[in-house]
């Protein structure tokens, strides 16, 4: 999700159904992508425009993705996902939203690094 502002002025209302701070990791910029942490907890983007991250390890987050993702499918008869950004997710969130979903999902891991892309 974009934000045309800085991160710390973000108005989290225009995010709907996650229109709240409570559903997303506090601001701070990923400078280290060999920091895996940093990378799954902190914000892409920059002053300009941030792209607030949300805290897939929260319950409430994922059972609104987990309920969201099969509809979709359904709705739009889709028989494959490609996930963008899936570096910048906590990694054990990825095979119960898959299984939600319930159709083939290749996701995107942009990291020359064999050791952090592999487990994805």
């Amino acid at each position: 999700m974009g934000y045309a502002g800085a991160g710390t002025d973000v108005d989290y209302s225009v995010f709907n159904p996650f229109n709240s701070q409570d559903y997303f990791h506090t601001y701070c910029e990923i400078t280290d992508y060999s920091n895996l942490t940093m990378v799954e907890e902190c914000w892409e983007g920059d002053n300009i425009v941030s792209l607030p991250d949300l805290d897939t390890e929260s319950t409430d987050v994922q059972n609104i993705w987990y309920s969201w993702i099969p509809e979709l499918v359904s709705n739009y008869s889709i028989d494959g996902l490609r996930l963008d950004s899936a570096l910048e997710v906590q990694q054990d969130f990825w095979p119960s939203w898959v299984n939600a979903s319930g159709v083939y999902c290749v996701g995107e891991v942009d990291n020359g690094d064999t050791t952090i892309a592999c487990p994805y």
